[in-house]
């Protein structure tokens, strides 16, 4: 009897089915594993230790340079900004500067700073974020902006820095944005904006999406 070889059978038969389904839970186990692997890797290299005296000395220089780094556009309150401001370390050779400026009525006002050091040398440059404003002609608008207003929070180990600005002390507006640092600044990651102070309080993270 002629036998032939039919190539459909030979792939496609429920044994080799089988085996190569096998064959791809393990390969994914292995990306999955080493997705993971990279990630905690990532974490260990963001949780940096940074001592007192390192913190000190970076605000000190950040300070020294007021005039030419324009430092809160010369609305700084010292005393209160020296005791609020925070080092947060990128890497082993960058650092995150929060400058409080001032405290406003029910919020503050912060700037920030990439503070880099390498062969000794040191750089400290002003970091923009993108804000959007909706105008009197009910139009949003976005524009860079050094100074933040609001309540931040950093998280070092994500690297996503979180913006919750009041409209009026009351809270009824305002708005929510979150940012991710990305190599040699922040990206806009999220903005939410509720213009209308109504007099009904939201959630900020439930406020209207402007962005993405």
């Amino acid at each position: 009897m002629k036998r032939y070889f039919d190539k459909k059978k030979f792939f496609f038969s429920p044994a080799r089915v089988a085996k190569l389904g096998v064959f791809i839970t393990i390969i994914s186990g292995f990306v999955l594993n080493g997705c993971q692997i990279r990630n905690q890797d990532n974490l260990r290299e963001n949780n940096l230790s940074l001592s007192s005296e390192t913190q000190e000395q970076i605000l000190e220089n950040t300070y020294n340079k007021q005039k030419d780094l324009q430092l809160c556009d010369g609305e700084i309150d010292n005393s209160l900004s020296k005791k609020s401001s925070s080092v947060y370390p990128l890497n082993n050779e960058e650092y995150l500067v929060e400058i409080m400026c001032f405290l406003a009525a029910y919020q503050g006002n912060y700037q920030y700073f990439l503070y880099k050091i390498n062969s000794g040398n040191v750089t400290i440059k002003p970091l923009y974020f993108q804000e959007f404003i909706r105008d009197n002609n009910n139009k949003i608008n976005v524009k860079n902006i050094r100074s933040l207003g609001g309540s931040p929070t950093y998280d070092p180990q994500t690297q996503v820095l979180t913006i919750y600005t009041k409209g009026r002390g009351l809270a009824d507006c305002g708005s929510f944005s979150q940012y991710q640092w990305e190599e040699s600044g922040f990206e806009l990651k999220e903005y939410r904006l509720k213009s209308e102070c109504d007099g009904n309080y939201l959630e900020p993270e439930n406020y209207p999406q402007v962005y993405p």
